[in-house]
């Protein structure tokens, strides 16, 4: 398996690696959102670290490839689709 250095949260249909959403970004970003929300209810830290880890499962070598290979068909992954390739045995093709 080759090993890739950078990691992605999403890709972009029909557009190259570098247009697709980082999965650092992604992670920064929704930890950043949840953290604002969270600290409404005095729980701000829980809240960012909570938004940080939502997709670490993504750093997978797993959910890479798939992503790599499902790229150019990105509009038919599902939100619930990102565990499959993690999940034993699981079709990462068939969104549950």
């Amino acid at each position: 398996m080759k090993v890739q250095n950078t990691a992605y949260a999403h890709s972009k249909e029909g557009l190259p690696t570098e247009s697709w959403h980082l999965l650092e970004d992604h992670l920064r970003g929704t930890a950043q959102r949840a953290s604002d929300f969270a600290a409404k209810f005095g729980t701000g830290t829980w809240g960012w670290y909570a938004g940080l880890w939502h997709d670490l499962r993504k750093f997978a070598p797993d959910w890479q490839t798939f992503l790599m290979e499902a790229g150019e068909n990105a509009s038919s992954i599902g939100e619930d689709t990102p565990a499959a390739p993690l999940d034993a045995g699981a079709d990462p093709t068939i969104a549950r």
